[in-house]
């Protein structure tokens, strides 16, 4: 049943800390965790949000969630969206992860998150607009750029 998980937890690692290598070792921490817990009960019902949860401790690490980013690589966030992606707060950057690329609902994020779904609407909403206009400045410096070069 883990199994199943395994490519999400790892592919949510990935983007959230921008670091293949530690993502995969968070990942195993994860699952590692997992047949602990799971050999001395049986799995949650909920099996995905419990991994998430646990994904997303370590990613901010260690279980600290004030902000701090584990292992993060800042100077390989070359493309915009990358580095937009990097500039917002975790929470808002784990609600876009899980809402985007995971396919979360956001009763399914809140849980995980350990907030309301107006919260996650919220952390969603103003994660958009953070990701827009950071993006916006971008594509007007590239516009720029090109506009000036001879033709």
């Amino acid at each position: 049943m883990l199994e199943d998980y395994r490519t999400s937890v790892f592919r949510f690692l990935h983007r959230f800390v921008d670091d293949p290598a530690a993502a995969e070792e968070m990942a195993q921490e994860v699952f590692l965790q997992a047949y602990r817990a799971f050999a001395r009960k049986a799995p949650p019902i909920k099996c995905d949000i419990w991994l998430f949860q646990r994904a997303l401790d370590l990613a901010l690490g260690k279980g600290n969630r004030s902000g701090t980013v584990a292992n993060a690589n800042p100077g390989a966030l070359v493309w915009p969206v990358r580095r937009a992606m990097a500039g917002l707060p975790p929470a808002q950057r784990a609600a876009v992860l899980m809402h985007k690329y995971e396919t979360f609902d956001y009763s399914k994020i809140g849980r995980v998150l350990g907030c309301s779904v107006y919260t996650v609407q919220y952390l969603l909403t103003q994660a958009y607009q953070n990701l827009r206009a950071e993006i916006r400045d971008d594509v007007q410096t590239v516009q720029t750029v090109l506009a000036a070069e001879p033709r």
